[in-house]
């Protein structure tokens, strides 16, 4: 049988500038890496800093147990990868790892939620995986194979009516044919065709052509990062932003008029509809058995 050791501190690049570091008034113990600002802290800190920055503090303090869990969980399986790598840290304050902030964990449910589930994580057949996260799943979430291609096997697509009539369930953005070929590397664009769709509705690949005729073909996945490069740290309610691949397009005098639901990726946990299952009654368990049916929440020693 396996054992689970609680995770006692945790290692985080802050950032790649002491501008950041200054600015954000860190402290603690900090020392300065040719890859940015490195802060060594208790992995509860940590955690207080995370579910406080990546989901919305007011929302039921269930849904924030079940971001606690998903937290600690990848805390442990990014620090692993670090391992592997051989790298000075234990995980990135990144959108692509997690996002952590000091001053948004003073919140006393975020601090209820990261107590309350002291030691539990994820786990699939007795090993550490990522719990995938996004804000909103638009309905339906979508399969780790679907959106990156690879073979997390756990990471199944499930309805989720949960997701269906919240704040990210009804969205459109508008993008001028400049516009969309400067996001994308190319030209002004004539066309953009969707040439398939997988099973949770989500764009899987799609086709852009230039005026002068060049095409571009790319996953829906690297069509969503592209916006999010072009525009870094954009929120939802920004012009560019392309909050998710579950979405229709139209175009109209060289503009490009979308169409879609969700917000993220749509792997995972729906923050959105954790929030919604927690008010009507679903605890943090009930709630990550739900989007993560196949893992199972096992406690460290």
């Amino acid at each position: 049988m396996l054992k689970y050791f609680m995770l006692k501190k945790a290692v985080v690049l802050l950032g790649s500038s002491l501008l950041f570091f200054i600015s954000s008034c860190f402290s603690g113990n900090i020392r300065v890496d040719s890859g940015g600002i490195i802060k060594i802290m208790p992995v509860r800190e940590y955690l207080y800093g995370v579910v406080g920055k990546e989901i919305d503090s007011n929302y039921p303090v269930e849904a924030l147990k079940a971001q606690a869990v998903c937290a600690r969980t990848n805390a442990l399986y990014y620090k692993n990868i670090a391992r592997e790598k051989g790298l000075p840290y234990d995980i990135k304050n990144s959108v692509f790892n997690q996002v952590y902030d000091k001053d948004d964990g003073d919140n006393v449910n975020v601090i209820t939620a990261v107590d309350s589930t002291k030691g539990e994580i994820l786990t699939y057949h007795g090993k550490i995986v990522e719990a995938f996260f996004c804000a909103s799943s638009g309905g339906c979430t979508d399969s780790a194979e679907n959106v990156w291609g690879q073979g997390d096997s756990y990471a199944i697509s499930v309805p989720d009516p949960y997701s269906k009539k919240g704040t990210y369930d009804r969205w459109t953005k508008e993008f001028s044919s400049s516009e969309l070929g400067a996001i994308l590397g190319l030209a002004s664009v004539k066309t953009l065709r969707i040439l398939e769709r997988d099973s949770s509705g989500r764009v899987q690949y799609i086709e852009a052509k230039t005026y002068s005729g060049i095409t571009k073909t790319m996953s829906g996945n690297k069509f969503r990062l592209s916006f999010i490069y072009s525009n870094p740290g954009g929120i939802f309610i920004d012009a560019r932003t392309l909050p998710s691949t579950k979405f229709k397009v139209k175009e109209s005098d060289r503009r490009f008029i979308f169409y879609g639901s969700g917000y993220g990726h749509g792997v995972g946990m729906s923050q959105e509809g954790a929030k919604i299952m927690a008010e009507k009654g679903f605890d943090y368990k009930q709630i990550l058995h739900y989007y993560f049916p196949l893992l199972k929440i096992t406690r460290l020693k």
